[in-house]
């Protein structure tokens, strides 16, 4: 059970780089959105999908990019796809503010990290 401690780093890193400046594409993205569907994006890495849906074309190599780095790193641990319920991203935008909420459930618990950006 050791190893599944170790989504709460792999959870952290992907808040962190999500919003990070080496993920500019996806923060423009959201930059280009109405205040209001930026106010709250909600990924399913797992399932590759995005709301609000507009984003979903503009997304698809991050969002392939991402869940493959995922599914590296739980590789890494010997962790299995199958021991894993949902991995979620809620990302939120205020003008230049950015916050991003992971939440991986595997095995009946849960590891979250959250991660805040600002762009000026």
């Amino acid at each position: 059970m050791t190893k599944f401690r170790s989504l709460k780093g792999i959870a952290n890193n992907l808040a962190d780089s999500f919003i990070s400046p080496t993920n500019l594409d996806f923060v423009h993205l959201v930059g280009s959105l109405y205040p209001e569907d930026a106010k709250l994006i909600k990924i399913n890495l797992l399932k590759e999908t995005i709301t609000p849906g507009e984003l979903k074309k503009s997304c698809k190599n991050i969002l392939s990019y991402y869940k493959k780095w995922f599914v590296e790193e739980i590789k890494k641990l010997d962790i299995s796809l199958e021991d894993l319920e949902d991995v979620t991203l809620k990302i939120s935008s205020h003008g230049s503010y950015f916050t991003c909420n992971v939440l991986i459930k595997a095995k009946n618990k849960e590891y979250s990290a959250k991660s805040l950006q600002s762009y000026s």
